[in-house]
């Protein structure tokens, strides 16, 4: 069950990145899954009350904004 869980986590992940990359934030090519999903377990383990209320696509979304923001406007 614990590898389910993981799977969907990840697809999840995957979801997110592929909808929102070169809106919000420059490519993930660079990163690798795993990489990233050690940054994001870090930025929500600092999250704030009202954050964690947000919906987690916008969470991970912003995260990755911070992590690798577009120089030029999009």
């Amino acid at each position: 069950m614990e590898g389910l869980c993981h799977s969907l986590m990840r697809f999840y992940l995957l979801g997110v990145m592929d909808a929102t990359e070169g809106k919000s934030w420059c490519s993930y090519k660079q990163f690798k899954t795993i990489s990233l999903r050690d940054y994001l377990n870090g930025h929500f383990s600092h999250l704030s009350e009202a954050q964690m209320q947000l919906r987690a696509a916008v969470v991970i979304e912003n995260a990755l904004i911070e992590l690798n923001k577009c120089k030029e406007n999009l």
